[in-house]
């Protein structure tokens, strides 16, 4: 309110217009308190009650005054203020003013006002406060010295895009026994439009680091998230350290967002795994170290977790692949796919998404495929010349190992031209192994081959290159002729005739699962049909 319509509000309003007498001797009076502007047509109060104009006073018996000031800026805070007053009667003005928009912060500043000026290099909207410098609202610079990007803020009372600030204020006045009205006032997001309190950053140059960036770890705290998973780095690894006031948070890998806490709850729902296929199983042998391996033997296939998988066989001269339930030892018919005549010794599912449902079989010297989901008959794909007892495939199945029991060789046969590349002979201490028959396995947890043999209950461990063989379990159980990894239990899983085991990896034990239904001499791990 300006000091003149402090005087006019003091005064009784009774004048609808002005005579050029009263307005000399208002200015007169007024004069000696403030300097105020002359009459308008208006009648206002610019005198004693004897002094009005007549019919500015007859008038105004009969009208009362209602003003609505709507102000209402483009940052969702809203100022509404309501007015009215009057000793009787009703007339009614209402007006709309639009505030200056919230992207100027001194549009609603006074010249006596600060406006804060911080930096914000890295971008992330949080500020580096000890950058942040007042200036006067009518004198704000656009840049900072050594400063990429500059933010201004308003003063006090602007709130903020999330914050709302409501009052309200109402009363009655009255003045020589006249009813003036009610004044309210509602206020709701501060009387600055303008938002904009400053978020204060931890490190300023990473714009991966603000406050609130890890709203799954700490909405409030200042993290590091570089991959959007909405959790804050741990910042676990050895030479892996937060800067000065940086918190870690729970995210075990902060560079691929398919790995975080709880990634995989089917497995674990509160540890920090990798499940890059979306299937809640985590992977069983991520690369980072610091991520807990799941039982995902392949992450990158949706078809292949242990809710996905069945354990297979296709026993000799049946023309028939076979499933097998762990819990009670029953074989059922999946699929016959009339391959009577070929003497399957053993066989591997093929990991690669697009060839769900194929398997690799050897007979002879004899590699040939087949679908158990599909049917139809085995396609030979190539012979090589060693007859072997077992194989399996790498994790990417551009490898195929195989085990020649004749000549206790291991072979390495190139899936993409099915060419031998390497042969090594099977030795322990110097000796060989000696072997009559055999199961073959990728343990694809740790991608390492594992050996059954027909002679002792040890699994072994090849390193296909050299042919070195090493005891992982001393006492499997059983002399298996048949294995398959279980990545549910990190066991292996190992078949004879109709007995049936499972011995844990670790050493920490074997068991004897119920009898088979039916002899089986091989076993793998495939996805299952439908």
């Amino acid at each position: 309110m300006t000091f003149r319509s402090l005087i006019v509000r003091t005064l009784p309003a009774r004048a609808q217009t002005c005579s050029a007498s009263t307005r000399t001797f208002v200015v007169s009076a007024l004069a000696l308190l403030a300097a105020a502007p002359g009459c308008t047509d208006e009648c206002v109060d610019d005198g004693w009650e004897w002094e009005q104009d007549q019919q500015c006073v007859a008038n105004s018996t009969q009208s009362s005054n209602s003003n609505t000031n709507t102000n209402t800026n483009t940052d969702s805070n809203t100022n509404t203020n309501t007015n009215t007053e009057g000793p009787s009667g009703s007339d009614s003005e209402a007006g709309t003013v639009t505030s200056a928009t919230a992207t100027d912060p001194t549009a609603t500043a006074g010249a006596d006002d600060d406006v804060l000026v911080c930096c914000d290099d890295d971008g992330d909207g949080a500020v580096d406060e000890l950058t942040c410098m007042e200036y006067p609202a009518d004198d704000v610079p656009d840049e900072l010295p050594g400063c990429a990007n500059t933010v201004p803020f308003p003063p006090d009372g602007g709130g903020t895009d999330s914050n709302s600030d409501s009052n309200t204020n109402s009363g009655t006045e009255s003045d020589s026994g006249e009813s003036d009205g009610s004044d309210s006032d509602t206020d709701t997001g501060g009387p600055n439009p303008n938002p904009g309190e400053p978020v204060f950053d931890c490190d300023d140059s990473d714009p991966n680091t603000f406050p609130g960036a890890a709203p799954n770890d700490d909405p409030e705290a200042c993290m590091t998230d570089a991959d959007g998973d909405d959790y804050g780095d741990d910042y676990g690894g050895e030479d892996d350290e937060p800067g000065p006031g940086v918190v870690p948070g729970t995210d075990c890998d902060d560079n691929d967002p398919d790995a975080a806490p709880g990634a995989a709850p089917k497995d674990d729902p509160e540890a920090c795994m990798l499940d890059g296929d979306g299937d809640d199983y985590g992977s069983t042998n991520p690369d980072n170290p610091d991520v807990d391996p799941g039982t995902d033997c392949y992450d990158e296939n949706m078809y292949w977790n242990p809710d996905a998988v069945s354990l297979i066989s296709g026993p000799a001269f049946s023309g028939e692949v076979k499933q097998i339930d762990p819990s009670n030892g029953s074989v059922s018919n999946l699929v016959d796919v009339g391959f009577e005549l070929w003497a399957i010794k053993s066989m591997v599912a093929n990991p690669i998404e697009d060839m769900h449902g194929t398997v690799y079989a050897v007979s002879e010297n004899s590699i040939f495929s087949l679908n158990y989901c599909g049917g139809g008959a085995p396609t030979e794909i190539a012979t090589i010349p060693y007859k072997l007892c077992g194989i399996a495939l790498n994790r990417e199945a551009d490898t195929m190992y195989g085990v020649d029991p004749s000549e206790d060789v291991v072979v390495t046969i190139d899936t993409g031209s099915w060419s031998v590349t390497n042969v090594q002979e099977l030795g322990i201490d110097d000796e060989l192994l000696q072997l009559l028959d055999c199961g073959l396995a990728l343990d694809c947890a740790q991608d390492r081959l594992m050996l059954s043999h027909q002679f002792d209950t040890t699994i072994w461990e090849i390193d296909p290159v050299t042919g070195v063989v090493t005891s992982i379990v001393d006492n499997a159980g059983n002399q298996a002729n048949g294995v398959a990894y279980d990545a549910a239990h990190d066991a292996v899983l190992g078949c004879s005739g109709s007995s049936f085991t499972r011995t844990q990896l670790d050493g920490s034990g074997g068991m004897s699962l119920p009898n088979l239904s039916e002899t089986l001499d091989d076993l793998t791990y495939g996805p299952s049909c439908g």
